[in-house]
């Protein structure tokens, strides 16, 4: 959000910045500047920051981590 907030993209910040994963795609716990919730370990989870501009468009890049008890740990394989 720091990064699109110094570009003035804010306003197109619809969403949260990622969600838990299990057995349900979206699920807690929801990552955004504003949640409260913790990140245990073994928590599946997304950042996928996105813009959704109206009448143009929108993009989503998403990534997977565990978190693990050194830290998140990307699932995601893919080079960006």
């Amino acid at each position: 959000m720091i990064f699109f907030k110094s570009k003035g993209l804010d306003k197109y910040v619809k969403y949260a910045l990622g969600h838990g994963v299990g057995i349900e795609v979206h699920e807690s716990p929801l990552i955004s500047s504003k949640s409260k919730d913790l990140l245990h370990e073994n928590t599946v989870f997304t950042l996928e920051p996105g813009l959704h501009i109206p009448k143009l468009g929108g993009i989503r890049i998403e990534d997977t981590f565990v978190m693990t008890k050194k830290g998140p740990k990307a699932l995601t394989k893919v080079e960006k």
